[in-house]
C-alpha cells in the first residue's frame, strides 16, 4: 500500500463537481430481530418542531417524510457490535475493528458476505464521502482503525480509493489525525474551512442549499442574510453522491450527547457557533439542518466509533473516557442517537454523574424532536437495539 503523508496545505476543497447525485434504491425489510429489552425511563419532554423554510423544505415530489426512504433501509435497527480486544491500553487495535465492522455490516444488511454487505449500499460508479470527527483528537475521534476499514468495505463494493474523499469542515482538524499515511494512495481530502472560527465564510458552501433562523453570533448583522443562514457545503451537495457519516460518541456541553446527527449537521454546514452564543438553541438547529433533502438523502450510511468515548467535558479532548470498544452501526440517526444518549448516561451513573439532560443548558432532546419531526426512531422502545460481543 502506498502511503503519503497528508500536510495542512494539502487539505483542500477542490471544486469539481465529480457526479451526479445518486439516491440510493435499497427498499429491503430490515432483518427481524429483538427490540432492546432495557427497560428506559421516560422520555423529557418533546420540545416543539421548528418550522421549516423555503430553503430547506422538502422538495412538493418527494416523499411526505422528505425522501428519508430512500436512503434509509432499516428504519429504527441499531446495531451495535463490541470487542473485548478493540482497544489495549488506549490503543485501538486494526485486527478486531475488522472483526467488529464486517460483524455490523452483515447483521445490520442481513447479508451472510461482507461484500454483499457493502453493495447493499454503494457502487463502482459512486463518489463517495466519508465525514469523520477529528475534533477530540487525540483522545477520542474517528480513528484511523475505523476509517481504514470503511476505505476496505468500499473497496469490496468496487469504489477505487480516487473515488472516496474524507471530510472534516475544518482543516486543521483533519490534518492533525494523520489519516492520510494510513489509507492507500489515490484517497483525496477536503475541508471547507482552514481554521475554526470563520462561521460565514461562504467560499466552498452551497449558497442555494440553506436553513435560516432569525438568530446571528454576536457581532453580526441580522439584517444580512448570510449571517441568518447556514448553508450546506459543497462537498455534500455537489462533490460526493453518498456520505458515510463516522461520528464520535461524546457527551457535549450544550448538546448533552453528540453523535449521528450533530456530526452530519454541525459538521456539513457553515455558521453554527451562533446556537450556544448567547444562548443555546441545538435543539432548534439540529432538526430543521436534518431535515434538508440533499443531506438526508445523501448520508445513507453511519458507523458511530464508540471505541473511545466521552462521558463528561466533551466535546473538547479530556481525560473522562471509557474503551467501550465498539462501533455503532444503522442507516437510521435518530435511532443511533437515542441509543447513544443511554449509553452516556448508563456511563454517567456509573462514576455518580447525573444524566446528561439535567443539567437544564444541555439539549440532547434534539434527539426527541428529530424523531417528532418525522427524522427517524426515538422512542426506545420502538427501536431494535441489536447487541453482539466478539
Amino acid at each position: 500500500m502506498s502511503k503519503s503523508k497528508l500536510s495542512r496545505r494539502q487539505v483542500l476543497i477542490t471544486t469539481a463537481t465529480l457526479a451526479t447525485p445518486a439516491l440510493l434504491a435499497c427498499g429491503q425489510a430490515a432483518p427481524e430481530a429483538t427490540p432492546d429489552a432495557s427497560a428506559p425511563p421516560p422520555d423529557p419532554p418533546v420540545p416543539p418542531s421548528p418550522p421549516l423554510d423555503a430553503g430547506s423544505a422538502p422538495d412538493a415530489a418527494s416523499p411526505a417524510d422528505g425522501g428519508v426512504a430512500k436512503a434509509r433501509s432499516f428504519p429504527g435497527v441499531v446495531v451495535d457490535v463490541t470487542h473485548g480486544g478493540a482497544v489495549v491500553g488506549g490503543a485501538v487495535q486494526a485486527g478486531p475493528v475488522r472483526q467488529i465492522l464486517s460483524r455490523a455490516m452483515r447483521e445490520l444488511t442481513g447479508e451472510a458476505d461482507e461484500a454483499d454487505a457493502w453493495r447493499r449500499f454503494f457502487s463502482p460508479g459512486d463518489v463517495v464521502g466519508i465525514k469523520v470527527n477529528p475534533f477530540g483528537y487525540p483522545k477520542f475521534f474517528s480513528q484511523i482503525a475505523t476509517v481504514q476499514e470503511i476505505v476496505r468495505g468500499l473497496g469490496l463494493a468496487g469504489v477505487t480509493p480516487d473515488k472516496i474523499v474524507i471530510f472534516d469542515r475544518y482543516t486543521e482538524y483533519l490534518a492533525d489525525v494523520g489519516y492520510a499515511a494510513a489509507l492507500p494512495a489515490g484517497v483525496r481530502f477536503a475541508s471547507a474551512i482552514g481554521v475554526a472560527g470563520a462561521q460565514t465564510d461562504v467560499t466552498s458552501f452551497d449558497q442555494s442549499e440553506f436553513v435560516e433562523f432569525a438568530k446571528v453570533e454576536r457581532g453580526d448583522d441580522i439584517n444580512n442574510p448570510v449571517h441568518r443562514r447556514s448553508y450546506l457545503s459543497t462537498f455534500a451537495s455537489s462533490m460526493v453522491t453518498k456520505i458515510i457519516n463516522v461520528p464520535v460518541l461524546k457527551d457535549h456541553a450544550s448538546a448533552g450527547v453528540t453523535f449521528a446527527l450533530k456530526n452530519m449537521t454541525y459538521g456539513l454546514v457553515n455558521n453554527t457557533a451562533r446556537t450556544h452564543d448567547v444562548d443555546n438553541w441545538t435543539v432548534d438547529f439540529i432538526p430543521k439542518v436534518a431535515a434538508m433533502p440533499k443531506l438526508r438523502d445523501k448520508v445513507v450510511l453511519h458507523v458511530g466509533d464508540a471505541l473511545i468515548a466521552s462521558y463528561e467535558g466533551g466535546p473538547d479532548p479530556n481525560d473522562n473516557t471509557f474503551d467501550r470498544g465498539s462501533l455503532v452501526v444503522g442507516t437510521d440517526p435518530v435511532a443511533i442517537d437515542r441509543v447513544a444518549w443511554k449509553i452516556v448516561n448508563d456511563q454517567r451513573a456509573k462514576v455518580a454523574l447525573a444524566p446528561v439532560e439535567a443539567d437544564a443548558a444541555r439539549q440532547p432532546q434534539y434527539i426527541l424532536a428529530c424523531g417528532a419531526a418525522g427524522l427517524g426512531t426515538a422512542d426506545l422502545t420502538k427501536i431494535v437495539h441489536k447487541t453482539f460481543a466478539l
